[in-house]
């Protein structure tokens, strides 16, 4: 698994590009100094990964799928935050994103996915995540040895 480089960057370009949770909620409990900005205790602050995805200064042509972005170069907590961040990150990240590797992995060395013709998703709203409205159909052909 640590030698799919390509794999882990496409995984977390995806990540980057339809994040599944835009963005996250935290509640200040003390002063807090942001953006050359300070926050009483009490306000709420919504971070917003899909905005800090879409940075030009941090992802050079940020609209298009580059995997090759995060190859050698690991982002920081407040440039890639697509579990949310600081010390309430979520708890899953690291099996996560392992097990996308292996679910993948696996899959793609087995069958060829591929979209029907003409199909497009588009984000949808389900609760507090987003999902393809179109539940993100493919066709499966198997591989040929």
């Amino acid at each position: 698994m640590p030698a799919l480089e390509f794999l882990d960057g496409a995984i977390r370009e995806s990540l980057r590009i339809r994040a599944v949770v835009p963005f996250v909620v935290r509640l200040t409990k003390w002063p807090f100094a942001a953006g050359g900005r300070e926050y009483p205790p009490g306000v709420v602050l919504c971070p917003c990964s899909y905005l800090v995805h879409r940075r030009e200064d941090l992802y050079p042509e940020p609209g298009r799928f580059r995997p090759e972005r995060f190859a050698g170069r690991k982002f920081g907590p407040h440039e890639w935050f697509p579990f949310g961040g600081g010390n309430r990150v979520c708890l899953g990240m690291p099996f996560a994103l392992y097990e996308m590797k292996v679910l993948l992995a696996t899959l793609l060395s087995q069958v060829q996915l591929t979209r029907p013709a003409g199909a497009r998703s588009r984000p949808r709203r389900y609760g507090l995540v987003l999902g393809p409205d179109d539940g993100a159909r493919v066709v499966v052909q198997r591989s040929t040895p």
